[in-house]
């Protein structure tokens, strides 16, 4: 994570690979009694999601030590225009090296790295949580490395 300079965009990524955030979600954050709450209600054919807590996974302590709900402000993230925070995220992240090398790098494993991948990742490590709690192990299918990979030096700082 210290490879993101500004401090503003460094909380922006915590928060997105912890709690694996759509990054449009990132202007759509409030803390309720404590609680890290996303408000944004994405709207699909299958209907409208809703406000909801967000939460931890337990196997991710790197994420635990960043104390994002104790340190949360709005205050403390990056300028974004309202309904850009895709487009705006991944600007900031083309202008730097880091994303650019790892991109190349994942391209070159037959991967692709986009700003969505700490989401699918967030996905991953839940479901293997949960297979493994219902008896399941880590999973009945062919076993993948953790999809965040090559991402850990930006959000496991």
């Amino acid at each position: 994570m210290q490879a993101i300079p500004d401090q503003r965009w460094r909380f922006c990524f915590q928060l997105i690979a912890a709690y694996g955030l759509r990054p449009e979600e990132i202007q759509h954050l409030e803390l309720r009694q404590g609680r890290l709450w996303c408000l944004y209600e994405k709207v699909s054919a299958r209907g409208k999601t809703k406000p909801r807590p967000l939460r931890l996974l337990p196997c991710d302590q790197w994420a635990s030590a960043w104390n994002l709900e104790a340190t949360f402000s709005s205050d403390l993230l990056p300028p974004m225009r309202p309904g850009h925070g895709a487009r705006d995220i991944n600007q900031y992240l083309r202008r730097r090296s880091l994303w650019m090398q790892l991109r190349c790098d994942y391209e070159a494993q037959g991967e692709r790295l986009v700003l969505y991948s700490c989401r699918h990742a967030y996905a991953h490590r839940a479901h293997v949580i949960s297979s493994a709690a219902q008896g399941g192990g880590r999973g009945d299918g062919p076993q993948r490395p953790d999809p965040l990979g090559g991402l850990q030096p930006l959000v496991r700082g």
